[in-house]
């Protein structure tokens, strides 16, 4: 006669209540303590007379401490046993395994990843898809307001964008992004996450990870696997019209080795238009330098029909999705991207001037162009650039750097800075960078994604549950990336 399967009594279900359980539970699934750690601490406070069902349950883990090498299974299986967060599926990838003699073989494995439609599905049942994306009069708003005759992006696919017209459908639009983050000395973290295009939530709480592979367990075809399955999940949410892929967000270094894009060393570095980077002013015809108003490579701006073929990817079958779709975070087209360029040009061009050794100038400069730090530099910018020779190109960086102070004036202003609250909460990157750089020593790399998506399994299951609530809470604010 076979087992019986165990149906959990409702009733009987363990309802999280103490502060106390909540925090070291959120802890725990962001690996900030172990399981062992979280029980010592709720013993702790059990003895010293604090009281609770499910912090006694925590005190209880691994015999009361007895066994601590039991205390992470006994609490998955007493308080993430129903979880409320999608299950991942795992997809066969060829990953790079270390043997028994220590050298590295590829080998497939199977990989966990949790698909866009099962989030939808997930925060749909729980009623929390409206809540944790945008408001239905927000997607009417933003739909309302696509040109749908003159963007790019609505031109390719259009028989699909004209059903969602002629139906009056008003799906989600999903940002997927990838982007890598060191945490370790030796390896990065690739990460794939979606969120609502349009959500004011912070990215801590409206980041959705999809999935997370370390570089050194990397190999040049252990992401097909992974984007055909997620390619495929996004097929089936813009079939039910539920859900469709509107933006693609990254760097340039990443659309390069992902998508064929052009690098920003080559002699034709934006995808978008013909500028030109020849290194020699004789030979240019379209310098992509040139930011006047009549400059030669705004005549070269691509035409939404002469979109690059790029059926190779997986992620183009999906329909809406096109070149069109790419788009490039500000933080790489600004900061890292046109205002490190320009400073760069103008900091090079001040150490040649005053004739000092060039090597030990540039270390010194290049201490400012650190991300945000770039906007702090730019009314000096200015004024050092009035320094340079009254010829065409001395006047040109002027004129650069009094345009780009101007633009970061601009974003400067009180309407466009987000809340301390939300802008310290930006921190999705960081929490997976943390989980990962904590299981490093243990665990060989191609079964960190495992371990990370089930922290992150975790930590929305308390959100989902009701019980913590990330943007409430500066508790994560120390993790930077």
């Amino acid at each position: 006669m076979g087992k019986r399967k165990h149906i959990p009594d409702q009733q009987q279900k363990l309802v999280l209540q103490s502060p106390l359980a909540i925090l070291l539970l959120h802890k725990f699934a962001w690996g900030k303590l172990s399981a062992s750690e979280c029980q010592a601490f709720a013993l702790a406070a059990c003895k010293s007379g604090a009281s609770g069902v499910d912090l006694e349950k925590l005190a209880a883990l691994g015999a009361r401490g007895e066994s601590p090498q039991n205390c992470h299974r006994d609490l998955v299986k007493t308080f993430f046993k129903e979880m409320c967060a999608p299950t991942p599926m795992d997809v066969k990838c060829l990953v790079k395994v270390k043997n028994n003699m220590g050298a590295v073989e590829e080998l497939a494995k199977e990989i966990p990843v949790i698909l866009p439609h099962d989030w939808v599905d997930t925060l749909e049942r729980n009623g929390l898809l409206e809540q944790m994306t945008c408001s239905q009069e927000c997607l009417d708003d933003f739909w309302s307001q696509q040109n749908w005759k003159s963007n790019p992006q609505l031109q390719c696919w259009k028989p699909y964008w004209d059903s969602l017209r002629r139906g009056g459908y008003r799906p989600i639009p999903w940002l997927l992004h990838g982007d890598g983050a060191p945490f370790s000395e030796v390896d990065s973290l690739m990460v794939l996450s979606m969120r609502c295009a349009i959500s004011h939530h912070s990215i801590k709480v409206s980041q959705l990870l999809l999935a997370a592979l370390p570089k050194t367990a990397n190999t040049k075809s252990s992401l097909k696997p992974i984007w055909e399955a997620i390619a495929g999940s996004f097929k089936k949410l813009a079939d039910k019209k539920k859900g469709v892929l509107f933006v693609l967000a990254g760097d340039l270094e990443y659309f390069s080795s992902e998508f064929g894009w052009p690098t920003a060393m080559s002699n034709y570095p934006c995808p978008f238009c013909r500028a030109d980077n020849f290194f020699d002013m004789t030979k240019t015809k379209h310098a992509f330098t040139d930011f006047r108003k009549n400059a030669l490579w705004k005549t070269t701006l691509r035409s939404w029909d002469d979109t690059p073929p790029n059926e190779a990817h997986p992620l183009y079958k999906v329909p809406g999705v096109s070149f069109w779709t790419l788009k490039m975070d500000l933080l790489h087209l600004v900061d890292l991207g046109v205002a490190s360029h320009v400073y760069g040009n103008l900091c090079a061009l001040l150490v040649g001037k005053t004739g000092k050794g060039k090597k030990a100038g540039v270390v010194e400069l290049n201490r400012h162009v650190k991300g945000r730090r770039v906007r702090k530099f730019a009314p000096v910018a200015t004024l050092l650039a009035k320094e340079l020779p009254t010829t065409e190109k001395g006047k040109h960086i002027h004129l650069l750097c009094q345009l780009l102070e101007e633009a970061y004036d601009l974003c400067d202003r009180k309407e466009y800075v987000w809340p301390d609250k939300i802008g310290k909460a930006l921190s999705f990157m960081s929490l997976l960078v943390a989980v990962a750089a904590a299981s490093v020593k243990s665990t060989p790399a191609w079964m960190l994604p495992r371990k990370i998506l089930s922290k992150f399994g975790f930590a929305f299951h308390l959100i989902l549950e009701g019980v913590w609530n990330p943007e409430l809470e500066e508790d994560m604010k120390d993790f930077s990336c």
